[in-house]
């Protein structure tokens, strides 16, 4: 493994939210240090298991009706009014509003780790130092099960309160 892959197990073996909050704030994961705890996971090298999670999270108020769709179809090639002009707005908001998530749970017998993140958290715009990642587990969750967490994935804001957040270096 990577030098700085180590930095990625240290975290599965913190036995103490505070301790695991200082080493999170010290740390910069890249991509290729989660690719290769992923790797070591799935081909047993490390005893945990490893599930994937990916979500293109649309907001409810963007979704297509079907006559917008139809009168959309039946304007081309020409001007949009209506509830062509609708579908034709919607479809550029979607690019806009849209949340492609991905999260990788990591589980053992009695411990569960959840880094997530999405186009917003690598672009860096709306934390003050950049690009990262977020981190819930057994530490910072103590009263939420792996399962519960996964189930809130799909809401459009789906990191509770207290997640950790981690430097992502995306050059790598």
């Amino acid at each position: 493994m990577e030098p700085n892959s180590w930095s990625v197990l240290q975290i599965f073996n913190e036995t103490k939210k505070a301790d695991l909050s200082k080493h999170c704030k010290k740390i910069t994961i890249s991509g290729t240090d989660l690719a290769n705890v992923i790797l070591a996971a799935r081909s047993g090298i490390i005893p945990i298991a490893h599930c994937a999670i990916h979500r293109e999270i649309i907001p409810a108020e963007l979704s297509f009706k079907d006559d917008e769709f139809f009168e959309y179809i039946k304007s081309l090639p020409g001007p949009l009014r209506g509830k062509a002009k609708t579908f034709a707005s919607k479809t550029d908001q979607v690019f806009k509003k849209r949340r492609l998530l991905n999260a990788h749970l990591f589980t053992s017998p009695k411990r569960w780790h959840l880094f997530h993140f999405d186009q917003r958290d690598l672009s860096g715009c709306h934390w003050k130092l950049g690009s990262h990642i977020h981190l819930m587990n057994w530490l910072t969750h103590p009263n939420v099960k792996p399962q519960d967490v996964l189930a809130n994935l799909d809401s459009v804001r789906p990191s509770p309160s207290h997640a950790l957040h981690i430097k992502f270096d995306r050059s790598s």
